[in-house]
């Protein structure tokens, strides 16, 4: 009997794991475990005395307006625990709209982009043709959400990985010292230097304002990122002056919503062309961080007030950052942190515009909750003379968390 109840709870493990909640396929096999490239970072040092690999930093992904990645909503939705909540590479997207049937399978990804190949070669280069055609086969009559496609999808960028060998990984994505790396067919099928089965993200918030004023600020949790400039130095010995992006950190596939913290919204979005990376002023419009508070999940809304860094301190809160960048495409620099980080100052912290609570019931009182908002406010000391915009605050509203909507409480 005990023997019985251990397969059962075996299967419920594997179940669980596999399908996350979304519909079944019953001919799809799940891979063997989420991938990670914890084992190709070298051993960690430190270098000019910056720790290495960074994966434990405080990470920024940056990209503009139009990239619908990402937005306020979906990271709204993230922070307080959609379901199937994913954000994922190009490869990622691709895949779920063929999973979708939005897409042919010869439907070309992101001829913009420089990804101009139809579907079919991109999976058929990663091995996962024959994976990607059940799924498509088997929801060729079911309207399935982009969530649901998303948790087959993620499945999917762990069968790439899984089935390359450690030499085809490092040529693809990390050494750019391998001729590969830079070479056009190899790009044009997303690998080298375009990356698209990746999320890359960076150590410096700074770095990532470059790339767009749309930033979601997170955490490697389950530490599946590499630090590429980290790795090239032990590989390759190249300096971090051969790369732009000091400390850049690739995860591979998707990130998943516990390992978003924030957002940050930018003034400047990226200008196309030449000289696009040489604004390093881009200053914080209001920022969105998550906390808790009587073990309750909340999101803090900040104002920028013309800071171009925000870190969280030993207290909680949040402050500006003590300067960091004036050497940042040079040598390694010290990660963000706040100011007076060992004792945080009431003038360097960060002014609240406001916070959003998603209800704990259908029928919560509005009086606590309100009551509830007013203990926050106090706790965290400091409100902004200013609004959010009416705009921002109307979106805020207008989101969903598994069909909860959140609710705005404005610090005035």
């Amino acid at each position: 009997m005990k023997h019985h109840y251990f397969i059962l709870f075996l299967l419920f493990s594997l179940v669980s794991l596999n399908s996350w909640g979304a519909p079944p396929c019953p001919e799809y096999s799940w891979s063997h475990k989420e991938f990670s490239f914890a084992s190709f970072n070298p051993p960690p040092n430190s270098f000019e005395g910056i720790s290495f690999p960074g994966n434990d930093q405080v990470l920024y992904r940056g990209i503009y307006d139009s990239n619908a990645q990402f937005n306020l909503e979906k990271i709204l939705e993230g922070l307080f625990g959609e379901k199937n909540w994913h954000i994922g590479s190009p490869i990622f997207f691709g895949l779920t709209q063929v999973i979708r049937n939005i897409w042919d399978i010869d439907h070309p990804l992101f001829p913009s982009g420089q990804l101009p190949l139809p579907m079919r070669d991109y999976a058929h280069s990663r091995r996962i043709l024959p994976d990607l055609l059940v799924l498509q086969k088997c929801f060729s009559n079911v309207h399935l959400s982009f969530e649901d496609a998303s948790v087959y999808a993620a499945d999917l960028m762990n069968k790439v990985f899984e089935r390359m060998n450690r030499i085809e990984i490092e040529s693809r994505y990390f050494n750019l010292s391998d001729p590969l790396y830079m070479d056009p067919q190899q790009q044009k099928l997303g690998f080298g230097n375009n990356a698209a089965d990746l999320i890359p993200s960076s150590t410096y918030d700074m770095i990532a304002a470059l790339y767009g004023r749309k930033i979601v600020v997170m955490k490697d949790q389950r530490r599946r990122g590499l630090d590429l400039g980290y790795f090239n130095l032990i590989k390759n010995r190249f300096y971090f002056a051969h790369w732009v992006d000091n400390g850049e950190i690739n995860v591979p596939g998707y990130i998943r919503a516990d390992e978003v913290i924030g957002y940050q919204q930018r003034a400047i979005d990226r200008i196309r062309g030449p000289g696009w990376s040489t604004n390093t002023k881009n200053e914080i419009v209001y920022a969105v961080y998550k906390s808790t508070f009587k073990n309750r999940t909340i999101a803090l809304v900040l104002d920028g007030v013309g800071q171009i860094c925000l870190s969280e301190a030993s207290d909680r809160r949040y402050y500006s950052c003590e300067p960091y960048w004036a050497k940042i495409k040079e040598q390694p620099v010290p990660y963000p942190q706040a100011k007076f980080y060992r004792s945080p100052r009431l003038e360097d912290r960060a002014p609240l515009l406001g916070v959003i609570l998603l209800p704990e019931t259908e029928n919560t009182n509005e009086k606590n909750e309100t009551t509830f908002v007013a203990e926050v406010l106090k706790w965290y000391g400091k409100k902004s003379p200013s609004t959010l915009d009416p705009e921002t605050t109307k979106r805020i509203s207008a989101t969903k968390v598994n069909g909860v909507g959140l609710k705005w409480y404005p610090a005035q």
